[in-house]
């Protein structure tokens, strides 16, 4: 893979479980078999002592993920460098232990992996079959173009063998794809939701304006204009629909936090989105009570004081 355009490191490996003893307890670990590259291309930083290098070989060095060490160490007999732990009826030297890390998109589990020079796991599972490789592509290669060249590399030079080639970007592009797919779908909900309660807030303000005829007819009567008997139906409407608003901001907001707490979530509270949701609610308050403030400021004011 050196040879190709795309790629910038690599880091092959070879995995498998195996237990680990000391003297005391006996371990269930993730082994992986390889190259010192492997160490940035997972984002993983030591605690204490060193990494694989390229001159260890086949030297049974070892370095810990930072649960397995913690669970060594918990023994009291090892866990620390310089240490020697047994894997496979081997006795292996700490070389390294390290710091807490995220899991990657690959199969290798850092925090419970046991990580040994990759010449001395090939030896020990009887094999040179790699599980796989970890590439990191140049800054300005697409991970499609990337992809094809591997796959066209190894296609020539091990037509037998069965490629699959995975990306994180690849992963997080269809991520998006689905958050995008998901915001219209809310967003169409969402759409509907207002639509059928403007409506709602429409025929309230209807019922309102009939209740409120004799009001209105003695306003008009003393002096007031059309526009203001609108304007008030307006704001009576904008009133209601922010009154909705803000109750459903609140029973949103503690359902977020209940969920969250429960599920173990994190969660960021937005302004912007509660600034846009005063905006559509004072929106919707105008567009849908346009209809009835009309009909109010139309009123003839001796139909509505013999009415009312």
């Amino acid at each position: 893979f050196s040879s190709l355009n795309s790629v910038a490191d690599l880091a092959p490996f070879v995995l498998y479980s195996s237990e680990i003893q000391n003297a005391r307890e006996e371990f269930r670990a993730q082994v992986v078999g390889s190259t010192s590259p492997v160490l940035s291309l997972l984002n993983l930083e030591l605690e204490d002592g060193r990494f694989l290098s390229r001159m260890d070989g086949t030297t049974p060095y070892a370095v810990l993920g930072f649960d397995i060490a913690q669970a060594l160490r918990k023994t009291g007999l090892s866990g620390n460098v310089g240490d020697r732990i047994k894997i496979k009826n081997t006795l292996f030297t700490i070389i390294g232990t390290l710091k807490n890390a995220v899991r990657g998109p690959t199969s290798i589990r850092p925090n419970e992996a046991v990580f040994i020079p990759l010449g001395h796991a090939q030896r020990t599972v009887v094999t040179r079959d790699l599980t796989g490789c970890i590439v990191r592509m140049q800054p300005e290669v697409h991970y499609s173009t990337a992809t094809a060249e591997i796959e066209d590399h190894l296609g020539r030079v091990a037509p037998h063998l069965e490629v699959r080639v995975d990306s994180p970007v690849g992963f997080i592009e269809q991520m998006e794809a689905q958050m995008r797919l998901l915001a219209i779908l809310l967003g169409a909900v969402g759409g509907i939701s207002l639509i059928v309660g403007g409506f709602g807030v429409m025929n309230a303000m209807l019922a309102s304006v009939s209740e409120q005829r004799l009001e209105i007819g003695i306003r008009r009567a003393i002096g007031a204009k059309r526009i203001d008997i609108r304007n008030q139906v307006l704001v009576e409407s904008s009133i209601l629909c922010l009154t909705g608003g803000a109750l459903g901001f609140v029973i949103g907001v503690v359902a977020t936090l209940l969920i969250s707490y429960f599920a173990g979530w994190s969660w960021q509270f937005s302004w912007g989105s509660l600034g846009l949701g005063v905006l559509i609610a004072v929106a919707i308050g105008v567009f849908f009570g346009y209809y009835p403030a009309r009909q109010a400021s139309m009123l003839d004011p001796i139909v509505a004081l013999r009415k009312g």
